[in-house]
């Protein structure tokens, strides 16, 4: 009995930090940017030169939001963890149905989207998410950042797309982050009670 509800506590405190990190993210100063995600080129007709403006916003405030997305994405967070969490929580069957089957219509669209090419290889969505998240931003890793640099180094405007990808990558991560975490507060109210009795 005493070991159950130590499961439940750690569930619970699981829980908690996950609403806490995704208040993290929603009080971030990029969200208030990320309407603004406008490229803009321009074209010199007298050298030939073709440049891309990049107006996204700031890499300070980029950065401060993808590290914390990182706890969605790894260890005790993640995303995938979060929604088999809730086959044993007490909440009812539509709950946990509704968990499951939004995590499962969150993995097929970051498994659709933009599929780039580059020396054979496919890029899809998810594997352009780890590229850009392992490769420039957390915790760099090697041979994602020699990926990142494929695409850096190649045309303008298909890096322009690929950074664009990766932005919409982090807002489908938001936007399914942030709607567990409303199903989050249901299962913690739940699990108070049961502590509670």
């Amino acid at each position: 009995m005493g070991k159950k509800k130590g499961k439940m506590l750690t569930v619970l405190d699981t829980l908690r930090l996950f609403k806490e990190k995704a208040d993290k993210l929603r009080a971030s100063s990029y969200l208030k940017q990320l309407p603004n995600q406008d490229w803009s080129y321009h074209f010199d007709n007298v050298t030939g030169d073709f440049s891309i403006v990049d107006v996204r916003p700031e890499d300070e405030s980029r950065e401060a939001l993808i590290l914390t997305l990182r706890f969605f994405d790894q260890g005790e967070l993640k995303l995938e963890k979060m929604a088999a969490l809730y086959r044993d929580l007490p909440v009812s069957e539509e709950h946990k149905y509704s968990v499951a089957k939004s995590f499962k219509t969150f993995e097929k669209a970051l498994a659709s989207g933009l599929g780039v090419s580059l020396k054979g290889i496919t890029y899809k969505s998810d594997r352009l998410f780890k590229i850009f998240m392992y490769g420039e931003y957390c915790h760099a890793d090697k041979f994602f950042r020699e990926q990142l640099e494929l695409f850096r180094n190649g045309h303008p405007i298909t890096s322009m797309m690929l950074n664009q990808e990766f932005d919409k990558l982090v807002a489908l991560h938001l936007e399914y982050t942030f709607w567990l975490c409303g199903k989050n507060d249901i299962a913690i109210k739940a699990l108070e009670a049961r502590s509670a009795a």
